[in-house]
């Protein structure tokens, strides 16, 4: 949610607007920079980043700046919340992502003779910095550490000093330099300067000075420690525009598809699988899949896929729900723990749940040196490349294909296949990006659905076994960037109730990918058109009734990995056709990063 940007020396102001116009994708309620030069001055937009750079005068230049872009959380949209804060006696100005539990407490036990100027925990923070200060910001920094609860990644600036402090607990945010020795800070480490060659990441609590070529680290206590540095290559930077000029990211990330398959596959294969030993797969009697939004529908669509294939129960689980229920879980359960950015709180939470009480938590997720490969005992990159639309696309087509391959190796491990049969799973998988292709030429087809998607007062996506959880994926795409009304649902749940709203201007999208579930599909086709609703299939077979966009056949395991993409290009053309902003729907961010 939110994203942190700090940039030093007399090319700071560019730097940092140029680094948040790169994190923006995970917030853009508003924006906000400030440049220590003689004294701080801050400038402030609602929006995106490019409203903020209008604000800012041509002749603003500095030696530090920090900038902030929002995703709210306390406090409605305004300029008047907006980061960065500066102290009530000017000292300091401080930009946060994450929340502060015990902001109200603090306020009342500390700050009783300030004047709160927005409605954020935020502000909170920089005040307490101020209150403490005695000639040592670090030792300020300490201190307020000491009594904050909740979780933050804070950047903030002495106006006596040229020098960006950090304070993270629970949130990232990492340090980066350049081949010159220039020094950035980041809550992303994508969004680095392509130019940065190795970065500091640290999973334990830290305070960190960052001067224009030096950094020093300290532990929550004050104490200096040695920062852990990894090299950096310009791969696992993220690009700052679409490949396709005037294509949106998620036009561009759905035309990668093929690519990231490819990519994923090839990684997999260069790991030799799930990397466990078939003594440590033989002892696991249960599996959990967990995971938020989109990762969750790769949770059910790889459980769903692969069961038959395991002795096992393999159970997909909503990481917010696996927090606050009673699974059982003990040195005998597997969790696969998916994120795309390896920062969503929820599933870092479930993780560390799930090993204190004995679980083996593995991280599938898209982000090396994220809190959750910190987190989990074991890691696997799923190589989908950079995602900059909220919406994900290829990222979700990769979980799906890497969950599936580690699946089969458990069941290879544990005896339920062969050698041979595993070695046509894997070689059918890398005939995917072939088959991604294929229907990635069906565009034009795709685009006249969308035209008629687009009129539909709410629109129901159905599919039953392995399709269901594809309609929910498919869904979900299209209830994020067009803000039409949308629901999945078992195709034999439809007339348990739903069937109550499907009328005249409603749209049934049916996903059959399964040749014995054909008939089935049928009769739910014919159900939906004869109450007056307009019926859109995405299927390799024949359908009575409505438009229907035809696919090729894939094998089973994997017919959720394809059939996927004509939805996602169906979302898109549709917020297309109503004009959305399709890479930055309202009121969502890329990575969500708080509970």
């Amino acid at each position: 949610m939110c994203g942190i940007f700090g940039a030093m020396g007399n090319g700071c102001v560019a730097d940092c607007l140029q680094g948040l116009s790169r994190l923006q994708y995970r917030g853009y309620d508003s924006a906000g920079i400030c440049v220590k030069g003689e004294g701080l001055s801050t400038y402030k937009s609602v929006g995106k980043v490019s409203f903020l750079m209008d604000k800012i005068p041509s002749n603003a230049n500095g030696t530090v700046a920090i900038g902030h872009t929002r995703w709210a959380t306390h406090g409605k949209v305004s300029e008047q919340n907006c980061h960065p804060f500066v102290s009530y006696k000017g000292t300091f100005a401080l930009v946060h992502n994450g929340i502060i539990d015990n902001s109200k407490t603090l306020t009342t036990k500390h700050l009783s003779g300030v004047t709160l100027s927005s409605q954020t925990d935020s502000e909170v923070v920089v005040h307490l910095l101020e209150k403490f200060y005695q000639g040592s910001s670090l030792t300020s920094a300490v201190k307020v550490m000491e009594i904050l609860e909740g979780s933050y990644a804070i950047a903030f600036v002495n106006a006596k000093e040229n020098a960006i402090y950090l304070m993270q607990h629970n949130m990232p945010l990492v340090v980066g330099v350049d081949k010159d020795n220039n020094h950035f800070v980041s809550s992303c480490i994508k969004c680095l300067p392509s130019s940065c060659t190795k970065v500091a990441v640290s999973k334990e609590d830290f305070v960190a000075k960052v001067t224009r070529n030096s950094v020093e680290f300290y532990d929550k206590n004050g104490k200096a420690i040695q920062p852990n540095w990894s090299k950096l290559t310009g791969s696992l930077l993220a690009a700052s525009a679409p490949v396709d000029k005037g294509k949106t990211h998620m036009y561009t990330e759905i035309l990668q598809v093929p690519t990231s398959l490819q990519n994923c596959h090839a990684h997999f294969a260069k790991c030799a699988g799930i990397g466990l030993s078939k003594v440590q797969l033989r002892h696991f009697n249960r599996i959990y899949l967990v995971g938020c939004g989109t990762a969750y529908n790769a949770c059910v669509s790889a459980a769903v896929a692969t069961r038959g294939l395991l002795d096992v129960d393999v159970i997909p689980v909503v990481a917010s729900q696996f927090v606050c229920e009673s699974y059982p879980v003990n040195n005998k359960t597997l969790a696969l723990c998916v994120s795309q950015s390896g920062e969503t709180a929820d599933t870092i939470v479930a993780a560390e749940k799930l090993n204190a009480h004995g679980a083996f938590t593995y991280a599938v997720t898209n982000t090396d040196n994220s809190r959750l490969t910190f987190v989990c005992k074991e890691s696997i990159n799923i190589c989908a490349g950079t995602e900059f639309s909220v919406a994900s696309t290829k990222a979700y087509c990769c979980q799906l294909l890497m969950l599936i391959l580690l699946l089969v190796d458990v069941s290879y491990a544990t005896g339920n296949i062969s050698l041979v049969e595993k070695q046509k799973v894997y070689s059918t998988a890398g005939l995917l990006p072939s088959i991604a292709n294929n229907i990635l030429a069906k565009q034009s087809s795709v685009m006249q659905l969308a035209k008629l998607i687009s009129t539909s007062s709410a629109v129901y996506f159905v599919g039953r076994g392995a399709d269901y959880p594809t309609a929910c994926e498919g869904s979900l795409k299209l209830k994020e960037i067009t803000y039409i009304h949308s629901e999945a649902y078992p195709s034999g749940e439809l007339k348990h109730g739903t069937l109550a709203l499907v009328t005249k201007g409603v749209s049934v999208v049916n996903i059959c990918t399964h040749s014995g579930l054909v008939g089935k599909a049928s009769a739910t086709l014919n159900e939906v058109a004869t109450r007056g609703a307009q019926a859109v299939s995405f299927s390799p077979y024949k359908m009575p009734v409505g438009n229907i966009l035809h696919l090729p056949v894939v094998h089973p395991l994997f017919a959720g990995v394809t059939s996927v993409i004509p939805l996602q290009l169906l979302a898109y053309y549709t917020a297309l056709e109503l004009g959305r902003d399709i890479d930055m729907p309202r009121n969502l961010a890329k990575s969500v990063t708080v509970e």
